[in-house]
């Protein structure tokens, strides 16, 4: 089996799905065009695929492909992506385990969201037809480490999210693969990216799927921003997460003033012109507002540990990964 160059891509001409790129007769300065149509006899367009307004030689085009590749925003906060996240790069959920678990696909293009959910959503970059062009790789992104990094990171992604003909049907159906690809053809060419080591991929590919909760939360204090990304864009959603939370603690508050409200009325009429009747009925009044407060105080109480243990649970899980993975990278360096 042959070995690729530093500057070559990652997948063979045999299993590349994209080869109306020609990188013209000269090896030492590769210039990209489009191949002359078989059915035809006529040249393709000379623009990018799926971008009419930027052509192959176009000065923009570089500009475009960092835009569709690049996860700045999440390779600084990668040192942090451990409280958000398994520390685990094929902790990604085929697609059809995504409409299992209830989440809804949701067409992304922006890099940054790639296999960020929330809630019944989750957001997936369709793959872009010339990242499937070994001519494309050659030109516009091999020998570009940020650029490459991306790439592999996000091709490398898709070999998880398409594991069975079913998750090929559900990205046909949404429009994530480009026309024509066949299911096997499509599993070979990922299966190029299956064995890509950590360091040759973003930082943010050191993760899977990505909880946009967690991401918003979180942003606040290591990116310095708001939120990572605002899922509500009007002000009745946003305000309408609040509701349940807020009736929850009304209700309790009522329950807590209902009872003190009859511990002082029991007070202040002490059971006196009733006779001894009226005085347990005072007695059990007082004790049940009593026992009504205590409750509501346990209640809480227990929501408020139950919610610490969660968060604890989750950190300590957090902290021994992250110190699993630098012990495995030290032992790696030291063997090296």
């Amino acid at each position: 089996m042959s070995t690729l160059s530093p500057l070559s891509p990652p997948f063979g001409e045999t299993v590349e799905l994209d080869s109306s790129f020609d990188l013209g007769s000269d090896p030492a300065n590769p210039k990209l065009s489009r191949r002359r149509s078989k059915s035809h006899g006529s040249t393709q367009p000379a623009h990018l695929p799926g971008q009419p307004l930027i052509s192959l030689t176009s000065p923009d085009i570089s500009k475009h492909i960092e835009k569709e590749l690049l996860t700045d925003k999440l390779n600084n906060f990668a040192p942090y992506l451990w409280l958000v996240a398994t520390q685990n790069s094929s902790h990604i959920s085929p697609l059809h385990k995504q409409i299992v678990r209830g989440r809804h696909i949701v067409i992304a293009e922006d890099p940054e969201l790639h296999l960020v959910w929330a809630y019944d959503r989750i957001y997936i970059k369709p793959v872009p037809k010339w990242l499937l062009s070994r001519a494309f790789w050659v030109v516009h992104i091999c020998g570009h480490e940020e650029l490459e990094k991306a790439a592999k990171g996000y091709l490398r992604s898709w070999y998880y999210l398409v594991r069975h003909k079913s998750d090929f049907a559900i990205a046909q159906e949404h429009k994530l693969v480009p026309k024509g690809i066949k299911y096997g053809a499509l599993m070979r060419f990922l299966d190029a990216f299956r064995q890509i080591p950590e360091d040759e991929v973003a930082l943010r590919y050191h993760f899977g799927d990505l909880r946009l909760t967690r991401l918003n939360f979180y942003g606040k204090f290591f990116l310095g921003e708001w939120a990572f990304f605002k899922l509500y864009g009007q002000y009745g959603p946003y305000f309408a997460r609040f509701y349940g939370p807020l009736l929850f603690v009304f209700g309790v508050l009522s329950v807590v003033l209902s009872a003190m409200q009859v511990g002082l009325a029991v007070q202040q009429g002490g059971g006196g012109g009733g006779g001894a009747n009226w005085a347990g009925f005072t007695g059990a009044s007082r004790w049940v507002a009593v026992v009504t407060l205590v409750m509501v105080a346990a209640i809480a109480l227990f929501l408020a540990l139950l919610w610490c243990g969660m968060m604890v649970r989750e950190g300590i899980y957090a902290g021994k990964d992250l110190w699993r993975k630098k012990r495995s990278r030290r032992k790696q360096a030291g063997g090296a």
